[in-house]
């Protein structure tokens, strides 16, 4: 008879930042943040790429590869407990804000400027006043992820 060692499961039960990406060329400065924060609290994180609904097959799979290569990247640079990648379709503020309800900490960066507005320039505002943690924005400024980060409570 053949023994089997039990399925490893991720443990879901600790500590977990959350951490909103986006393909816009700041994702690894974002992740890079939300893994330092990660390292302080002693917890996992889970990289989310809100992906707009309809968006086509190739396009979802060049902006997930490219998300996914920032988090890899980041993830070298600190000590987490485990970390998950995810690309729901959707409103992003809706969804972060949602896969942030039992996290430790919400990380994203900031909005584009009110200038060249989209219908998701308003996503950390959003995020801001819904999270149930605390949400750190990383400037869009070239500034580091180490040495800037807003939160929204102490």
């Amino acid at each position: 008879m053949t023994q089997h060692a039990p399925p490893v499961h991720s443990d879901t039960s600790g500590p977990e930042v959350v951490i909103g990406l986006v393909n816009d060329g700041q994702a690894f400065t974002v992740a890079l943040r939300g893994v330092e924060l990660a390292a302080e609290l002693g917890a996992s994180v889970r990289f989310v790429q809100v992906v707009p609904v309809g968006l086509s097959s190739a396009d979802r799979a060049e902006a997930e590869s490219s998300t996914f290569a920032a988090g890899l990247k980041a993830l070298r640079h600190g000590h987490h407990r485990g970390a998950t990648f995810e690309s729901p379709g959707g409103d992003p503020g809706q969804l972060l804000v949602a896969r942030s309800a039992r996290a430790v900490g919400l990380v994203l960066g900031e909005d584009r400027a009110r200038g060249d507005a989209t219908e998701h320039s308003d996503v950390a505002e959003y995020c801001r006043a819904h999270a149930l943690c605390p949400v750190h924005v990383v400037p869009r400024t070239g500034a580091s992820a180490q040495a800037h980060a807003e939160s929204r409570r102490d």
